[in-house]
């Protein structure tokens, strides 16, 4: 009867502990502005899959890849636009699209206080579909890049636009 009390109240202050942490984690999120959690997603390893590199972003030397062949651009500034909502998104995430596309497809960046969402589409498609083709993130894995140089470069350069125009 004395072990399952020490083990029932062990297990109890763990859970207690991995909420409490899982609630610190939550709260740190929710204080970041929309530029900070999309710059996160720069920090992603699959990032030069749908998006520019974070490489690119930082030195504002762009590459992409059209009809046409391989372009550079140059751009002190990184644009990026509300691409609207995506049906059967979650509620609380917002998706963002580069005014300049890497390819010939739409960069698709979403963000909540929990996820990051990066895809790449041609066509207006669900949330099901942009996380089966493209990759999901926990945003908690991505927040130790926040006192990083190019973190605080990428959030310089970052303006939300109104349109892609």
């Amino acid at each position: 009867m004395k072990k399952t009390l020490v083990v029932t109240l062990t297990g109890a202050i763990l859970l207690s502990t991995a909420f409490s942490l899982e609630n610190a984690e939550a709260a740190t999120t929710k204080k970041l502005d929309e530029k900070s959690k999309i710059a996160l997603a720069y920090f992603t390893k699959d990032i030069g899959t749908y998006s520019f590199t974070r490489k690119e972003v930082v030195t504002g030397k762009f590459v992409t890849y059209g009809p046409t062949g391989i372009s550079k651009h140059y751009s002190k500034n990184f644009d990026v636009f509300n691409s609207g909502k995506i049906e059967g998104a979650p509620k609380n995430m917002r998706f963002y699209s580069t005014k300049i596309s890497k390819g010939n497809f739409a960069t698709i960046i979403g963000v909540s206080d929990s996820t990051i969402v990066i895809g790449g589409t041609q066509s207006l498609i669900d949330y099901k579909t942009l996380v089966k083709g493209g990759k999901k993130y926990s945003m908690k894995n991505y927040l130790k890049y926040q006192s990083s140089k190019d973190f605080k470069t990428i959030v310089k350069k970052m303006r939300i636009v109104k349109s892609p125009y």
